[in-house]
């Protein structure tokens, strides 16, 4: 499916309903994301054996729990966490969650130190990344478990068809309610 764009002659392709490669990219690198997330919150609990290091232990925690999250979100839309947490629904807002948990890994002594740093760094590139793909791909992300995104359009199409109307519709629950003036 593509559009032509203008009388230039330039044909512009559209994301939904046809070639959805770097989508599914960036998607199966979110995914991969998470599950390091999670893994490295494990391994920052597992390694969190005194009571001083309750901070690595906590953050640990949040890791483990925030890559889960992520990782749900990766698979599935949820119309709750899209009206509630509306950047996670964005490439910008992903690249900016990736942003964040990059500078929570960076460690400044312990144990495997430089390769806290590179986990660190691959989150730090990747959520730029992100951002960087916010400008560039038409649509917001997908998800494993299907290309929502077209159901999306579809809807915006339909409450287009009904804005465009000249007839407004009568809505069902207001024609319940009597008017003080009549």
């Amino acid at each position: 499916d593509s559009a032509s764009f203008g009388d230039s002659g330039v044909k512009m392709v559209q994301c939904c309903g046809s070639d959805l490669k770097y989508e599914r990219i960036i998607n199966v690198w979110g995914t991969l994301l998470s599950i390091l997330m999670v893994l490295s919150g494990i391994i920052v609990c597992a390694s969190a054996t005194q009571v001083s290091q309750a901070r690595e232990f906590m953050i640990g925690l949040y890791l483990v729990l925030f890559g889960l999250f992520a990782l749900v979100l990766e698979f599935k839309r949820f119309e709750s966490i899209v009206q509630w947490l509306p950047a996670m629904d964005t490439y910008f807002g992903k690249g900016f969650f990736f942003i964040f948990w990059g500078f929570l890994l960076f460690k400044s002594s312990g144990e495997n130190y430089v390769g806290w740093v590179i986990l660190a760094i691959l989150f730090l590139a990747s959520g730029i990344c992100y951002m960087v793909a916010q400008f560039i791909l038409p649509d917001g992300p997908i998800h494993l478990m299907g290309d929502d995104r077209l159901a999306d359009r579809k809807a915006q199409d339909t409450l287009r068809t009904y804005e465009n109307e000249s007839t407004p519709h009568e809505d069902p629950y207001l024609a319940n309610i009597s008017h003080p003036n009549a």
